[in-house]
């Protein structure tokens, strides 16, 4: 068990007994036992829904398709007539200020 021989595990609960006493260690070795055991249940449970999410008939389903990308955005320069996407086209002179004369 736990690669300890007899020896090794009479010694740790004579050790055991002997720094708890004989009325606590019984307590002792039973709240161990049941953390022990919740954990177990705890673990099992997750692999379990692990399990399941990971075989549901809906999860191998293939993703659907995207629709295609639109088109971008271009703006047409009326000097060259060339057009330019919008994030790099510049703002005309009279577009970049946005003060108002008085």
């Amino acid at each position: 068990m736990f690669g300890l021989s007899f020896w090794e595990i009479a010694l740790i609960l004579a050790v055991g007994l002997i720094v708890l006493g004989p009325k606590k260690l019984p307590e002792i070795a039973r709240k161990l036992g049941e953390g022990l055991r919740e954990f177990r249940s705890a673990t099992q449970s997750f692999s379990d829904t692990v399990n399941q999410e990971a075989y549901r008939p809906e999860a191998k389903k293939a993703p659907e398709k995207l629709p295609p990308a639109p088109e971008p955005v271009r703006v047409i320069d009326p000097t060259t007539a060339e057009t330019t996407p919008v994030e790099e086209a510049e703002l005309m002179p009279a577009e970049k200020s946005s003060e108002r004369p008085s």
